[in-house]
């Protein structure tokens, strides 16, 4: 009895893990591309942008090789930052893996559970329809 007793409890912490797996998986599908901006990256671009592209043809050519350097300073910075970035998001990346690959195993032994309780309750019933069956056969 105590085993049957305990089959509600775990229906019910099995459709939890359920839960959490359908709101992990949405919230890791929903995440979209993280920015990782550096402040001298948008002093850089800023200041690039602020000056106007008609003084392009008066600038002498060692004024644009050092707004080409800054930017390849920063871009490089960039590159570096994303780079460490992608670095400490791959453990992550693969715990989030991990955890949904033991969701996904906690979902099917909950569908196979789910599907023995079904078929134990549908054998309950028809015992006790043919119990009644029985009893009311007996009857004068």
């Amino acid at each position: 009895m105590t085993r049957i007793a305990s089959l509600p409890g775990l229906g019910v912490f099995f459709a939890c893990l359920l839960l959490v797996k359908i709101l992990i998986s949405g919230w890791y599908l929903q995440s979209g591309p993280v920015s990782f901006g550096s402040p001298r990256l948008a002093l850089a671009v800023n200041e690039a942008q602020a000056e106007p592209s008609s003084d392009a043809g008066r600038r002498s050519p060692d004024d644009i090789l050092d707004t080409l350097k800054a930017k390849e300073r920063a871009l490089a910075e960039k590159e570096q930052l994303l780079s460490r970035r992608e670095k400490e998001l791959e453990p992550l990346k693969e715990e989030i893996e991990r955890k949904m690959a033991e969701l996904n195993e906690l979902q099917a032994t909950l569908t196979e559970f789910a599907k023995k309780l079904a078929d134990r309750e549908g054998a309950l019933e028809d015992k006790k329809i043919g119990h009644l069956v029985a009893l009311y056969s007996a009857m004068e």
